[in-house]
């Protein structure tokens, strides 16, 4: 082969010609030998590394779809005094989104050239992986476990305000 266009042509069209006796493309006949040779220089291994990297490709973009589906705090949800912490969290999530969205669209780039070039030595990806989004998610946790206890001192003031007035009342 003289590229891997040539290779990768080849390779698709092999499915085309099993237990054909004539060429699907040019309607030559085919030399069984010749089939059986491009089947073996094209074996189960080099189908199954296509197929994983197929595969990856696949989780790749079903992580980068479950990415977009990240939610924003909803400030609704909480005390107006707790907005510029909502604020600062959320625009913590909107940038750790974006760097996973990138990595993860760097990693598909590179899996589809893979693909494409099988049979060629590639260099060392040098990606760097985004950090965690797990310090985001105690923040969160924090922000939430404040909200509550918020919550907590305004019944216990609200009661405590009841009893009061009851005592001054009697």
């Amino acid at each position: 082969f003289n590229s891997n266009d040539e290779k990768n042509w080849v390779k698709d069209g092999l499915a085309f010609h099993n237990g054909r006796d004539t060429c699907a493309f040019c309607g030559n006949k085919l030399d069984e030998h010749r089939i059986t040779e491009l089947n073996n220089y094209f074996n189960d291994n080099v189908k199954l590394f296509d197929s994983k990297i197929e595969n990856t490709i696949r989780k790749m973009e079903k992580l980068r779809d479950e990415l977009k589906n990240i939610k924003r705090i909803d400030s609704e949800h909480f005390y107006p005094k707790f907005e510029e912490e909502i604020l600062r969290l959320n625009e913590k999530i909107v940038n750790s989104s974006e760097e996973y969205d990138n990595f993860l669209n760097e990693i598909i780039l590179k899996l589809s050239e893979r693909k494409k070039r099988l049979f060629d030595t590639m260099d060392k990806l040098d990606l760097i992986v985004p950090n965690s989004m797990e310090q985001i998610n105690e923040e969160y946790f924090v922000l939430c476990n404040k909200n509550d206890q918020y919550t907590d001192n305004l019944v216990n003031e609200k009661n405590k305000a009841s009893e009061d007035i009851r005592l001054h009342l009697v």
